[in-house]
C-alpha cells in the first residue's frame, strides 16, 4: 500500500506484474473504506501511510488532492475518530437521519437508473461480467452486486488474475481489456455523481478525500492497463 502507484509512468518503474500486484492491494483497500464502517484498527493503519508524499508523486490534480487532505486529516484525527467515522458513514452512506436526496447510496443502479433504484440494469449487467471471469460476490452479505465497493474487489480481483496469466506466459490482452470496459461502463459512468453527492453530504474531510483518490486512481489505472494493451 505505500508503494501504491498512481501515474503513468508505473509501467516503467516496476515490471508490469508489480505494478499488477500492487494496484489489486490498493483497489481492495479502496473497497474497504466504503463497505462499512471502519474499525480502529483500519483507522490506524490508514495514518501509517504516507498519504500527503504520496500526493506529490503523481500529477493527477484530483488523485493528488485527494491524497493530501486525507493525509492531513488523518494526522489531525482525534481521539474519537472511530466514532466521528461511523456516524459520518452512517449519514452518508446509509441514509441515517437525511433524506434519500441528502445521502450517496453507493449502487451503481441508483444513479444510473431512471427511477434511481436498486436491482435495476446495471446490477445485471455486473452480475453478468463478474460470472464471466469466475466473480461472485459473497451471497451472505445480502448486497446488490453493483455495490462500489464490489465493483473496485473485481478490478483488484482481474489485476490478480491478469498478474497470474502473465507469470505463467499465457495472453493477458483479452483480461485488460475486460477491466478497461468494466471501468468504461461501470465506475467512470457514475463515479462523478456519487462523489459531488458525498461532498454534499459529508462534514468531515475523510471520505470527500476517499471518493477523489478513488476517481483519481481508477483514471490512471486505466491509462496504464490501456498502455498495457498497446504495447
Amino acid at each position: 500500500m505505500d508503494n501504491a502507484i498512481g501515474t503513468t509512468d508505473a509501467v516503467e518503474e516496476y515490471t508490469t506484474a508489480e505494478y499488477l500486484a500492487e494496484a489489486g492491494d490498493f483497489l481492495r483497500t479502496l473497497a474497504s473504506t466504503l463497505y462499512k464502517e471502519l474499525s480502529q484498527d483500519q483507522i490506524d493503519a490508514l495514518a501509517q501511510i504516507d498519504f500527503m508524499g504520496m500526493s506529490e508523486t503523481t500529477e493527477n490534480a484530483e488523485l493528488s488532492e485527494g491524497f493530501h487532505t486525507l493525509g492531513r486529516y488523518l494526522r489531525r484525527r482525534g481521539v474519537n475518530a472511530r466514532q466521528d467515522l461511523a456516524v459520518e458513514y452512517a449519514r452518508i452512506f446509509l441514509a441515517a437521519g437525511v433524506t434519500d436526496e441528502n445521502c450517496a447510496t453507493p449502487y451503481e443502479s441508483v444513479f444510473t437508473s431512471p427511477e434511481g433504484l436498486l436491482m435495476q440494469d446495471a446490477r445485471d449487467q455486473v452480475v453478468k461480467v463478474y460470472r464471466s471471469q469466475g466473480f461472485k460476490v459473497d451471497p451472505s452479505l445480502n448486497d446488490p452486486e453493483d455495490h462500489l465497493a464490489f465493483e473496485l474487489q473485481f478490478l483488484a480481483g482481474m489485476c490478480d488474475k491478469t498478474r497470474d496469466a502473465l507469470e505463467e506466459g499465457l495472453p493477458t490482452d483479452e483480461l485488460v481489456a475486460v477491466q478497461v470496459d468494466f471501468i468504461d461502463a461501470h465506475i467512470l459512468n457514475w463515479i462523478d455523481r456519487l462523489t459531488a453527492r458525498v461532498d454534499t453530504c459529508a462534514t468531515l474531510a475523510f471520505y470527500t478525500s476517499v471518493m477523489r483518490i478513488i476517481k483519481g486512481y481508477i483514471v490512471e489505472h486505466r491509462a496504464i492497463l490501456s498502455n498495457l494493451i498497446a504495447e
